[in-house]
């Protein structure tokens, strides 16, 4: 590797510098604020983030300690509807009429439909 033995020695017993202490504290910071929002914000959000906590870096910065802890954002779910309805149909017909206690067992039935994402 070309390098003294001293110089080796001297380089591996040298304490940290300040700024790799600055990055250490900064990594760990961007990491939670990076699980506290669901793992989707991207270093231009978690640089607002720091700012606000009163935390003064670079966005460059923090997008190349990201790159290094192998933290990327999720990609954007996209909110397209699944069906797409017949503008001719028309609702169910109300009948319980919001009265939903019933005197007797299986006398009144209702359901929620929600669209559910699957593979």
């Amino acid at each position: 590797m070309e390098v003294s033995q001293s110089g080796y020695y001297a380089w591996k017993g040298r304490k940290a510098s300040a700024h790799c202490r600055e990055d250490a504290k900064l990594a760990a910071e961007i990491q939670q604020i990076f699980l506290e929002h669901r793992q989707v914000y991207g270093s231009p959000r978690i640089h607002v983030v720091l700012k606000a906590r009163g935390m003064a870096c670079s966005r460059k910065r923090v997008a190349r300690l990201m790159q290094q802890l192998g933290l990327s954002a999720g990609p954007k779910r996209s909110r397209k509807p699944t069906t797409k309805s017949d503008p001719r149909a028309r609702f169910a017909p109300n009948h319980l009429k919001r009265e939903f206690r019933a005197e007797q067992p299986n006398s009144k039935w209702v359901s929620d439909t929600k669209a559910v994402a699957t593979a």
